[in-house]
């Protein structure tokens, strides 16, 4: 605290920006006094994300003296609302994020996150698992790391799938959006997930949980995706191989995700959070 504190007098900022919980936390505390703009950022729920009871309990007494407190979903919003002032709450979403070039579906399901409880793997790998004897062409990726990575890949074994799944650890996911045909997005909870905008901007037909954030606010059931039960992976295997019976609806869910997200541009986004900064645009 006493080294960030000395940095921020040190640089002599107009403003300080951090994000998620901890590091939120600790900002606030380290600049209270001091002729600075504090603007913090959630990324997640926070009412289903916990890093431990104390910096649970020094979030919800110290967010109040935040100047701005922003999430990037409704969902967090909500739950901030218990404890920040309105006033000082808000929304900035994620920019949506250009679509992969050169675009060529595949038999491919994709999962892109972290493997960790969060994400819920374990669920994404049972429903191929289940469907994956009718259809013997389709294969799925796991794009990520962390700490689920010995316990998936015995569940792969287990499941009987291993010559079928991907995890090709922490890498670069373009060359996977560029080939998939499906986005299976079944986390516990979410903000608003980065991977899922990318894989709609492409032209890929999303599954996601009805759990996952603001995931069914950005996915349609029907009109350009599916939403699911994440908690169901029989649910997930029926929707699954709805979409890979119908090629006609997966390429139709696909390119009405592609439009759906195209408005949610950079620029737009770019201009709320400079506003949030206080930062003048004409500086830019």
């Amino acid at each position: 605290l006493l080294r960030l504190r000395r940095a921020l007098r040190t640089m002599r900022a107009h403003c300080a920006l951090s994000f998620i919980g901890p590091t939120n936390v600790l900002l606030i505390l380290a600049s209270l006094g001091l002729p600075i703009r504090v603007v913090v950022s959630e990324r997640n729920d926070p009412s289903s994300q916990s890093f431990g009871p104390i910096w649970d309990f020094l979030t919800r007494s110290c967010y109040r003296w935040a100047d701005l407190v922003t999430a990037n979903s409704k969902v967090g919003l909500r739950a901030l609302a218990e404890y920040v002032p309105k006033e000082k709450l808000a929304f900035l979403p994620n920019p949506v994020p250009a679509g992969t070039e050169n675009y060529r579906p595949s038999p491919l399901i994709l999962s892109v996150g972290r493997l960790a409880p969060q994400k819920r793997h374990d669920r994404v790998l049972r429903a191929f698992a289940s469907i994956s004897p009718n259809h013997a062409q389709w294969r799925l990726a796991l794009v990520g790391d962390g700490p689920d990575r010995k316990s998936l890949s015995e569940l792969i074994e287990v499941l009987g799938v291993g010559d079928r799944v991907e995890m090709p650890g922490f890498v670069d996911p373009a060359p996977y959006f560029g080939r998939a045909s499906i986005f299976l997005l079944l986390s516990l909870y979410e903000g608003t997930s980065n991977a899922l905008l990318e894989a709609m901007a492409t032209g890929i037909t999303p599954v996601v949980a009805s759990e996952a954030g603001d995931a069914e606010s950005i996915v349609t059931h029907g009109a350009n995706g599916l939403v699911v039960s994440g908690n169901d992976a029989t649910e997930t295997a029926e929707a699954l191989s709805r979409l890979i019976d119908d090629p006609v609806t997966l390429e139709r869910l696909g390119k009405a995700a592609k439009q759906s997200v195209e408005a949610g541009g950079k620029t737009q986004v770019t201009k709320k959070w400079l506003e949030a900064l206080g930062v003048p645009q004409a500086r830019f």
